[in-house]
């Protein structure tokens, strides 16, 4: 990944199902301009069951977790992927 291309990576806290308990998982994300982020295409770890998929386009919004401010995925978006090589 070159460095033009890390100043567009940001953390995306993604929601975790199944937990009984509202459970967050930081992803490292391509912030593809306004609130529209490319989730990591790495695979979740063993186990966890996002809300949205590894390498999904997602919207995304501030929010106020527990750990204090985060952005968060809150919706698919409804874009095309956007190529910033």
């Amino acid at each position: 990944m070159s460095a033009a291309t890390d100043m567009f990576i940001e953390t995306v806290q993604v929601r975790l199902l199944d937990e009984g308990v509202d459970v967050w998982r930081p992803v490292k994300a391509r912030h593809l301009g306004g609130g529209v982020y490319e989730l990591s295409e790495k695979p979740a770890p063993k186990g966890e069951h996002w809300e949205f998929a590894p390498g999904q386009i997602v919207n995304a919004e501030a929010r106020d977790l527990s750990d204090g401010p985060a952005i968060v995925a809150v919706a698919q978006a409804q874009t095309k992927r956007m190529d910033r090589r």
